[in-house]
């Protein structure tokens, strides 16, 4: 199976927002880049065979590899069933385990989730804890997610859960705005700190996003900004300024990238 490239990286950065109740808007002075550490994700190995310990003329499966390899075919399967994809076939990667803080209010924040290739479609998944050094509320907020489409000049979307809701942007010359659920609620229901297994699948102009298997919201993405494959990263938004602000950390986290 393909394994990602290494390469040059996407500096990552941080971005100021503020957020309009009147009119579900954010606005953003323009993004500051910082250094963001390269590595190299790894494939989902195949199942294969290992030989025993004794010298019996049998071998027995690696039962991880295959028991992985079986959840993988079966959550991609549902994607199709659910028809936020519309194919089975394409390339796993493994995303780097990350933890982060950020003590700047209404500041978004890029970090590198491993792979170093742009994508415009996939489906991406990981296990979420959010921490918060004080309260916040509404209409503060502070999230963990995925930042999707990123270019040089720091265009994006991005998908977040927040306490109350799932949190999508557009983000165009440094100012973002919400995107609109199109289907779902959309909501949450988390006091205080939090965590959750989310997953995120954009395909096209549709994205679909599920918490804790299940389905939250489906948003649809403009059918002429971002079109283009981008950057894929792990995001934070920053809902407090006291002590080490928001914190997020991702585990178990993957990402499938359909074929052309």
């Amino acid at each position: 199976m393909k394994k990602n490239r290494s390469g040059p990286i996407w500096s990552a950065g941080i971005l100021l927002i503020f957020v309009s109740l009147a009119c579900s808007s954010i606005q953003a002075v323009p993004l500051t880049a910082t250094a963001v550490p390269t590595s190299i994700s790894t494939s989902l190995p195949e199942a294969t065979a290992s030989p025993m310990s004794t010298p019996l003329p049998m071998e027995t499966p690696d039962v991880a590899a295959t028991q992985q390899a079986s959840d993988l075919q079966t959550r991609i399967q549902g994607y199709v069933q659910n028809g936020y994809l519309t194919s089975n076939q394409g390339n796993f990667f493994n995303l780097q385990d990350a933890t982060f803080d950020l003590a700047k209010m209404n500041y978004f924040n890029f970090k590198d989730t491993g792979y170093e290739d742009k994508t415009k479609n996939f489906a991406a998944w990981a296990h979420i804890k959010l921490s918060s050094a004080s309260a916040v509320n509404y209409p503060e907020y502070s999230g963990c997610g995925f930042g999707f489409r990123l270019t040089d000049n720091g265009d994006t979307y991005t998908a977040m859960v927040v306490k109350d809701r799932v949190l999508v942007t557009s983000c165009r010359n440094h100012s973002c705005n919400e995107v609109g659920k199109t289907h779902g609620s959309g909501r949450l229901s988390y006091e205080g700190d939090f965590e959750a297994d989310v997953e995120l699948i954009v395909n096209d102009t549709d994205v679909n996003f599920v918490v804790e298997g299940q389905p939250i919201g489906k948003y649809t993405l403009s059918s002429d900004y971002l079109t283009d494959p981008g950057y894929f990263t792990y995001t934070q938004i920053s809902g407090t300024n006291k002590d080490y602000g928001t914190r997020c950390d991702f585990s178990n986290a993957g990402l499938w990238i359909p074929q052309q």
